[in-house]
């Protein structure tokens, strides 16, 4: 049967009149229903016939009548076409709710500020809308955004390196903090520049990974700023662990310091360094549910 269907002899039409004329057990009535001429339905229940090699009805001038292969036809192919149907009905209700389920990428500290609520919001209106969050760094977001793995992403500062087949939002505006243990000399300031961390351990995130990170760097060794050691982590919370054993000190968002960080003291930047988180997407991603997202920033 697989290879009969595959060769083109059989197609899904012939079947389809066979099981309405093996309903109906007639063919006039047959054909009214499916809306064509009793000729041409006749003449596919030949074919379907003659490619199977045996008959499937038993005709005479009064009388359609199943033949026992016929019979086992027709529950054979009702049980494929409802298992068909069934699954037309459920890739149909897929498509239909893929507009509103969203695939987000965010670092781990954009859930620290805003993100977090503008999320729970958005799912008070949007009771029906579903979401997966994927924990990424800003390298691996702006790879699963081109290859469309992801609808948005989160991370700071990502106009940094602008690419045209992305969108580029900010929705949320920050400054860089110092990160410092109370232990340390520095925690006695008030404020601080650049050029103070000199002699410093500093720890910073991947810098392959997040080109936010790399862009302190710079801006450390442009304000004069000498460290004395370069530590580079793929997690926020691994930063300010290190911090709070004094081993170093960290560049940080500002709102890092709205979470009680036991043995630690954040204390401004003189410079004005940006910590601003973005929303990057790409234009044929703009669904409603991602545009219903985006109206809440």
């Amino acid at each position: 049967m697989q290879k009969l269907l595959f060769s083109g002899r059989i197609n899904l039409k012939m079947i389809r009149y066979f099981l309405v004329v093996s309903e109906e057990l007639h063919f006039g009535k047959a054909a009214e229903r499916l809306h064509i001429s009793q000729p041409p339905l006749s003449l596919q229940i030949k074919e379907l016939e003659d490619a199977l090699g045996f008959p499937l009805f038993i005709r005479d001038s009064r009388n359609v009548v199943l033949t026992l292969a016929g019979e086992m036809m027709q529950a054979e192919m009702k049980d494929i076409f409802d298992k068909i149907e069934n699954s037309l009905s459920r890739v149909s209700y897929i498509a239909r709710n893929e507009q509103s389920h969203l695939n987000i990428g965010m670092i781990g500290s954009a859930l620290w500020q805003q993100l977090l609520d503008k999320l729970k919001s958005y799912k008070a209106h949007n009771p029906s809308s579903t979401w997966s969050l994927h924990e990424l760094p800003p390298s691996k977001q702006y790879e699963a955004l081109l290859n469309k793995k992801l609808d948005i992403g989160f991370w700071r500062c990502a106009d940094l390196e602008r690419n045209p087949a992305l969108i580029y939002k900010r929705v949320e505006k920050q400054r860089v903090a110092v990160a410092v243990s109370n232990e340390s000399p520095l925690a006695n300031s008030n404020i601080l520049s650049l050029k103070d961390l000199s002699g410093q351990a500093l720890i910073f995130l991947t810098f392959s990974n997040s080109g936010y990170s790399k862009n302190l760097y710079n801006s450390c060794l442009n304000a004069g700023c000498t460290p004395s050691t370069i530590y580079q982590f793929d997690e926020p919370q691994t930063q300010l662990a290190f911090v709070n054993s004094n081993l170093g000190i960290a560049l940080v968002p500002e709102s890092m310091q709205d979470i009680p960080w036991p043995n630690i003291k954040f204390i401004p930047v003189k410079e004005e360094l940006s910590a601003d988180l973005f929303a990057v997407y790409r234009p044929d991603s703009a669904s409603e549910a991602l545009n219903g997202l985006l109206e809440l920033f």
